[in-house]
């Protein structure tokens, strides 16, 4: 029969109604309640019997955590009965370290900006929300380190722990305590806590608690708390047990289950509260289709799970160092107490004495000197009346059996020489120191990054209740903001709006990558050795290398430490008025400069101009004399040439000795006129 088939009965109801109800249960009759309140038991029983075998185990590993001591059924009476505490120092050891890693000057979570932060607004959101998230854990939640302690010393025993975050109407305060291990239930065949169909816890009340959380409108009234008293001649407190279930219900029958709390009281089996885990926020908590029906509803988690070594088959409940050397603790008990009980035989020893050796029963006391007179029959000897028994002294196997089983745990739980500090480092470098340590909390190291994770869980839900249940006055009186950013912390509904976290994200104080003491130390050593030769060659501030280095080392009063830059005085205005017409008068002159420089260049151009066509012109000029010489010549030879010409042209109308002389003539003129020629000595 399905959950709907048993609540057939359930009218039909406005979902944003109900969200808004503190206690659903006034609107629903008893037969509806006896069918919820009958399925939350069977619900109970199933998840209570899937983690039968891990609980079993983590039960035995608490008992040995805590050296109980079993009667044992031995017929020697004085059996030895010694528990090694081999979980007990893993669990200390452990606790010891992690606790110390969670918080830094007492403060436990930081802001961590998203994208970018142009205008420096997110980083003020950021401030203001971690300022008041750690002022309300260190000053309203007095109990949560405490927890934290109970935390890490329970996750290291059995290997799963929770806490339950939430608003509590009464005190209106936001609390985050410890879930007991054995007061949790789920069941164990899911992956992860987001994906449980239902969470069940056991919780117990006084009757005046229940009174009050009647009168407060969060349980039904129509019981009284005296008619649940199982025994009113109990001395003691007598103590309700509820079952507190955080389930799906279809209370509007749309077909769609809505995430409720159910409060259950066993022995009256009768539902005391339903209320809803979800708010009714349209495209953010409650988001419809097209047809305006629910399609998908954010529920919210009121558990955190913490988780020290995954389990290997894949189950949701993990291993603890209890749990893993559960059989090795008993091993190790076993054969201790088998070489202490033979160390104690071989050391008392026993046997048998013979009837014939007559000795007073009473107490003798011999020391030295002393003869005690015995009788003995027929003359027999007394070594031959007395037996003793053979003891065998410890075996030296078991004892070097029990050395390496204990050395295996050590390095299993890291538990370590080095790290527990017995061992002789005189002679070894700090270098060498460090990386055996670093070496022994490798396992350490991963078991706190998935505590980290749970952490931020936790935190994330503390913010969501702040979002919802923030006190403003409260909040403004802590963070005393100015004048001009009151404007930016409120919304359109006149609401605080800084824990609507949107681009930050609260995040543990302590990176998941440096922690522990000895990592940060390192990161702290290689910030200063880098940080030093970067300055030898000024690209790095000295300044803000010492600062980074503090930080990174979580040292307190850096301001202290680190001197401020020294402050520069504000200039005065007339100087700087003076320096600006300096400045201007400097540029001026500049300009004129650059101009008479331009003006030299230019006329400095125009002188090789002139020098270039006055050498053009002398050349040309002392070549114009020859050429005109030449030219004469050339035509003074013409001339000869044409009077030649005529000359022979007339010679042929005489005779041949005159045209002889003639022509002698000629020549001789000729002659003549060569050696009248420019530069012989002639005249032009």
């Amino acid at each position: 029969m399905s959950d709907n088939d048993e609540l057939k009965e359930v009218k039909a109801r406005n979902l944003e109604d109900l969200a808004g109800m503190s206690n659903v249960a006034e609107l629903l009759t008893e037969k509806e309640l006896e069918v919820i309140g009958s399925k939350v038991v069977s619900d109970w029983e199933i998840d209570k019997k899937s983690m039968t075998k891990w609980m079993d185990t983590a039960d035995e590993a608490m008992k040995l955590c805590l050296l109980e001591k079993e009667q044992k059924d031995t017929p020697w009476v004085g059996a030895s009965n010694i528990h090694y505490p081999l979980i007990a120092t893993a669990v200390m050891q452990f606790s010891s370290r992690s606790v110390a890693e969670m918080s830094k000057s007492g403060k436990v979570a930081k802001y961590k900006v998203l994208g970018k932060d142009r205008d420096g607004l997110k980083a003020k959101k950021g401030w203001r929300v971690s300022q008041h998230l750690n002022w309300q854990i260190q000053e309203k939640m007095p109990n949560w380190f405490a927890e934290r302690d109970k935390l890490h010393n329970q996750l290291a025993v059995v290997g799963t722990c929770f806490t339950k975050t939430f608003y509590d109407p009464i005190t209106e305060q936001n609390k985050s305590e410890l879930v007991p291990y054995d007061q949790i239930f789920i069941n164990n065949g899911i992956k992860n806590i987001e994906s449980a169909g239902r969470i069940s816890q056991l919780i117990y009340l006084t009757g005046n608690d229940i009174v009050e959380h009647q009168r407060y409108g969060l349980f039904l009234d129509k019981d009284r708390p005296e008619d649940m008293v199982m025994d009113e001649n109990d001395p003691e407190p007598i103590y309700h047990e509820l079952l507190e279930q955080h389930t799906y219900l279809d209370l509007d029958k749309d077909g769609l289950k809505e995430p409720y709390i159910v409060v259950y009281h066993i022995a009256h089996k009768a539902v005391l509260r339903i209320a809803p885990r979800f708010e009714y926020l349209e495209d953010r908590t409650v988001f419809l289709n097209d047809k305006k029906q629910v399609k998908r509803i954010v529920a919210e988690e009121y558990f955190t799970d913490y988780h020290f070594i995954p389990s290997p088959d894949g189950s949701f409940f993990s291993l603890g160092f209890g749990t893993l050397l559960l059989d090795t603790n008993h091993t190790i008990n076993t054969l201790l107490n088998q070489l202490i009980n033979a160390g104690t035989l071989a050391t008392v020893q026993g046997g048998f004495i013979g009837k014939d050796l007559r000795i007073k029963k009473d107490d003798m006391l011999l020391g030295p000197g002393d003869w005690v007179t015995v009788d003995s029959s027929s003359g027999a000897s007394i070594k031959d009346n007395i037996v003793p028994m053979s003891y065998k002294e410890p075996s030296m196997v078991l004892l070097q059996l029990l050395g390496q089983l204990v050395e295996g745990a050590n390095n299993l739980t890291s538990t370590s020489e080095v790290l527990t500090g017995t061992t002789d480092v005189t002679n070894a470098s700090p270098n060498s120191v460090a990386m055996l340590m670093q070496q022994g909390l490798k396992v350490y190291s991963s078991i706190q990054r998935r505590i980290f994770r749970g952490f931020r869980k936790e935190l994330q839900k503390l913010v969501r209740l702040n979002s919802r249940h923030l006190n403003e006055q409260e909040y403004l009186t802590l963070i005393d903001p100015e004048q001009k950013d009151l404007q930016e912390l409120y919304d359109e509904f006149g609401r605080i709006k800084d824990y609507v976290l949107e681009s930050l994200d609260i995040v543990p104080i302590v990176d998941i990558e440096d922690s522990t003491e000895l990592e940060a130390m390192n990161k702290a050593q290689s910030i200063m050795q880098a940080g030093l030769q970067f300055a030898q060659m000024g690209a790095t501030d000295p300044t803000m290398l010492a600062v980074t280095y503090y930080k990174a080392m979580d040292v307190e009063n850096i301001e202290a430490l680190v001197p401020p830059p020294p402050q520069q005085e504000a200039p005065n205005p007339e100087m700087v008025k003076m320096q600006q017409e300096m400045q201007i008068k400097m540029k001026e002159l500049e300009l004129k400069e650059q101009d008479l420089h331009i003006g030299a260049a230019e006329t400095e151009a125009r002188i090789k101009e002139i020098e270039a066509n006055t050498a053009k012109i002398v050349a040309e000029t002392q070549a114009t004399p020859a050429r005109l010489q030449l030219e004469a010549s050339r035509q003074r030879q013409q001339e000869q040439d044409s009077r030649v010409k005529h000359i022979l042209d007339a010679a042929k109308l005489k005779s041949g000795d005159d045209n002889e002389r003639e022509y002698q003539n000629i020549e001789r003129d000729k002659v003549a006129a060569m050696g009248r020629r420019p530069g012989n000595g002639s005249t032009s």
